[in-house]
C-alpha cells in the first residue's frame, strides 16, 4: 500500500467513525437509537432500521475493544447499554410484523405507516452484534453484566439476546422482505444472517 493511500485510510477512518457516532443517539432521538440519516425530509430517513442498527453496532462493538483509554472505553460502553436497553424496548413495543419490524421511529415508537415488512434480518443482526459484546464482556469477567443485559438460558428469561435468537430460531423459514425492501421471498442474505446468528 503506497504511503499516500495509507494516510488516507487512517484520515478516513477517522471521519467514518465520528459520522457513524453521530447517528447513535442523535439530538431529538432516543438513547441507544441509530438513526439512519439526520434528513428529515427529502428524503425522510430519520428512523431507527433494525437491520442497519445491528451493522453499526458491530462496529460500536470493535471500538469499544480497542479502546485505549478509561475514557474512550466508558463512552462506548454506555453507548452499548443504551442500545441493548433501546433494543429490549423495540422487542416490547407492539408493531405491525412483531419483531421482523424493519424500523421505529426514533423516539422508540412503532412505525405502522406503509413498508415492506416483516424483514427478519434486523434480530439477527443484532445478535450478532450482541453475541460479540457477550464475548468481550466475558473475557474482561463481566458474566454477571452479561446475564443481566443480554442472554440468560433460564426457560422464563426475556432478555434481549434470547428473545432474538428464539425469533430467529422459529422464522428462519418464514418468507421476508430483502435487504432493499422490495420483494418478498427467501433472501440469500437474510438466510446467512440468521444462519450466523445461530452458529454465533
Amino acid at each position: 500500500q503506497s504511503a499516500p493511500a495509507a494516510e488516507w485510510m487512517k484520515r478516513q477512518a477517522e471521519v467514518s467513525r465520528v459520522k457513524l457516532l453521530q447517528n447513535v443517539s442523535a439530538p431529538g432521538a432516543a438513547r441507544g437509537s441509530v438513526v439512519a440519516s439526520p434528513s428529515k425530509a427529502n428524503p425522510d430517513y430519520f428512523y431507527h432500521w433494525v437491520r442497519d442498527a445491528g451493522l453499526v453496532m458491530e462496529v460500536v462493538v470493535n471500538l469499544y475493544r480497542a479502546s485505549r483509554t478509561k475514557e474512550e472505553k466508558a463512552y462506548y460502553f454506555q453507548t452499548l447499554v443504551d442500545f441493548i436497553r433501546f433494543s429490549r424496548k423495540n422487542q416490547l413495543t407492539k408493531t405491525l410484523a412483531g419483531l421482523g419490524a424493519p424500523k421505529f421511529h426514533a423516539d422508540g415508537s412503532a412505525f405502522n405507516g406503509p413498508w415492506g415488512r416483516p424483514q427478519n434480518d434486523g434480530p439477527a443482526l443484532r445478535a450478532i452484534a450482541l453475541i460479540k459484546l457477550a464475548r468481550v464482556w466475558l473475557a474482561e469477567g463481566q458474566e454477571k453484566l452479561v446475564r443481566e443485559l443480554l442472554y440468560d438460558s433460564k426457560g422464563d428469561s426475556q432478555t434481549v439476546l434470547k428473545v432474538d435468537l428464539e425469533f430467529v430460531s422459529h422464522n428462519w423459514q418464514v418468507a421476508c422482505f430483502d435487504l432493499w425492501e422490495e420483494i418478498k421471498g427467501d433472501h440469500f442474505y437474510t438466510r446467512l444472517a440468521q444462519r450466523r446468528a445461530l452458529i454465533e
